[in-house]
Protein backbone atom coordinates (compact mmCIF):
# COMPACT_ATOMS: atom_id res chain seq x y z
CA UNK A 1 0.00 0.00 0.00
CA UNK A 2 0.89 3.63 -0.42
CA UNK A 3 1.14 4.18 3.30
CA UNK A 4 3.59 1.27 3.73
CA UNK A 5 5.78 2.58 0.90
CA UNK A 6 5.85 6.09 2.41
CA UNK A 7 6.63 4.63 5.81
CA UNK A 8 9.36 2.44 4.32
CA UNK A 9 10.73 5.41 2.39
CA UNK A 10 10.74 7.53 5.57
CA UNK A 11 12.48 4.70 7.41
CA UNK A 12 15.08 4.43 4.61
CA UNK A 13 15.69 8.20 4.76
CA UNK A 14 16.09 8.02 8.56
CA UNK A 15 18.38 5.00 8.26
CA UNK A 16 20.41 6.85 5.61
CA UNK A 17 20.66 9.94 7.85
CA UNK A 18 21.71 7.80 10.83
CA UNK A 19 24.29 6.08 8.61
CA UNK A 20 25.61 9.45 7.35
CA UNK A 21 25.88 10.82 10.90
CA UNK A 22 27.70 7.68 12.05
CA UNK A 23 30.03 7.82 9.03
CA UNK A 24 30.71 11.50 9.63
CA UNK A 25 31.51 10.75 13.28
CA UNK A 26 33.79 7.88 12.32
CA UNK A 27 35.47 10.08 9.72
CA UNK A 28 36.09 12.78 12.36
CA UNK A 29 37.54 10.17 14.74
CA UNK A 30 39.80 8.82 11.99
CA UNK A 31 40.86 12.35 11.01
CA UNK A 32 41.63 13.21 14.65
CA UNK A 33 43.68 9.99 15.01
CA UNK A 34 45.59 10.80 11.81
CA UNK A 35 46.29 14.32 13.10
CA UNK A 36 47.43 12.98 16.48
CA UNK A 37 49.74 10.46 14.81
CA UNK A 38 51.15 13.16 12.53
CA UNK A 39 51.73 15.46 15.54
CA UNK A 40 53.42 12.62 17.43
CA UNK A 41 55.72 11.90 14.45
CA UNK A 42 56.49 15.63 14.06
CA UNK A 43 57.34 15.92 17.77
CA UNK A 44 59.58 12.85 17.57
CA UNK A 45 61.34 14.29 14.50
CA UNK A 46 61.84 17.66 16.25
CA UNK A 47 63.20 15.84 19.31
CA UNK A 48 65.68 13.90 17.15
CA UNK A 49 66.75 17.13 15.45
CA UNK A 50 67.27 18.86 18.82
CA UNK A 51 69.29 15.89 20.09
CA UNK A 52 71.44 15.94 16.95
CA UNK A 53 72.01 19.70 17.29
CA UNK A 54 72.97 19.25 20.96
CA UNK A 55 75.34 16.41 20.05
CA UNK A 56 76.97 18.54 17.35
CA UNK A 57 77.34 21.46 19.77
CA UNK A 58 78.87 19.12 22.39
CA UNK A 59 81.29 17.67 19.84
CA UNK A 60 82.26 21.16 18.69
CA UNK A 61 82.86 22.26 22.30
CA UNK A 62 84.95 19.13 22.98
CA UNK A 63 86.97 19.73 19.82
CA UNK A 64 87.53 23.34 20.86
CA UNK A 65 88.60 22.30 24.38
CA UNK A 66 90.92 19.63 22.97
CA UNK A 67 92.51 22.11 20.56
CA UNK A 68 92.76 24.72 23.32
CA UNK A 69 94.40 22.17 25.64
CA UNK A 70 96.82 21.05 22.92
CA UNK A 71 97.75 24.68 22.25
CA UNK A 72 98.40 25.27 25.97
CA UNK A 73 100.55 22.12 26.18
CA UNK A 74 102.43 23.10 23.03
CA UNK A 75 102.99 26.64 24.37
CA UNK A 76 104.20 25.30 27.73
CA UNK A 77 106.52 22.80 26.03
CA UNK A 78 108.00 25.59 23.92
CA UNK A 79 108.38 27.81 27.00
CA UNK A 80 110.06 25.01 28.96
CA UNK A 81 112.39 24.19 26.09
CA UNK A 82 113.23 27.87 25.56
CA UNK A 83 113.81 28.28 29.31
CA UNK A 84 116.07 25.20 29.40
CA UNK A 85 117.90 26.45 26.33
CA UNK A 86 118.36 29.88 27.92
CA UNK A 87 119.69 28.30 31.13
CA UNK A 88 122.12 26.13 29.23
CA UNK A 89 123.37 28.96 27.04
CA UNK A 90 123.71 31.33 29.97
CA UNK A 91 125.48 29.08 32.45
CA UNK A 92 127.40 32.04 33.89
CA UNK A 93 124.13 33.77 34.72
CA UNK A 94 122.82 30.49 36.14
CA UNK A 95 125.93 30.16 38.31
CA UNK A 96 125.43 33.72 39.53
CA UNK A 97 121.76 32.98 40.22
CA UNK A 98 122.72 29.89 42.21
CA UNK A 99 125.32 31.85 44.18
CA UNK A 100 122.78 34.57 44.94
CA UNK A 101 120.22 31.97 46.01
CA UNK A 102 122.83 30.26 48.23
CA UNK A 103 123.64 33.62 49.85
CA UNK A 104 119.93 34.23 50.45
CA UNK A 105 119.59 30.79 52.07
CA UNK A 106 122.60 31.48 54.30
CA UNK A 107 121.17 34.88 55.26
CA UNK A 108 117.81 33.31 56.09
CA UNK A 109 119.56 30.64 58.15
CA UNK A 110 121.43 33.36 60.11
CA UNK A 111 118.14 35.20 60.70
CA UNK A 112 116.54 32.02 62.02
CA UNK A 113 119.54 31.32 64.32
CA UNK A 114 119.36 34.90 65.63
CA UNK A 115 115.63 34.59 66.25
CA UNK A 116 116.15 31.28 68.08
CA UNK A 117 118.87 32.86 70.20
CA UNK A 118 116.62 35.82 71.02
CA UNK A 119 113.76 33.52 72.01
CA UNK A 120 116.11 31.35 74.08
CA UNK A 121 117.45 34.44 75.89
CA UNK A 122 113.88 35.73 76.47
CA UNK A 123 112.83 32.35 77.83
CA UNK A 124 115.88 32.11 80.13
CA UNK A 125 115.30 35.65 81.46
CA UNK A 126 111.63 34.81 82.04
CA UNK A 127 112.59 31.63 83.94
CA UNK A 128 115.20 33.45 86.04
CA UNK A 129 112.81 36.27 86.92
CA UNK A 130 110.05 33.86 87.99
CA UNK A 131 110.07 33.27 91.78
CA UNK A 132 110.65 29.67 92.78
CA UNK A 133 107.90 27.76 94.51
CA UNK A 134 108.82 26.83 98.09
Amino acid sequence: SERDRKSERRQNIQDDLVQRVQSAGENRVQERRRNEEFAKQRKAQEHRERQEAARLARDKALDYRQTHFENIVRTKKVAILEDADRKVTTSKVTARELETEANMVEQHERQLRNRIAEQKYALESMISSTPMAT
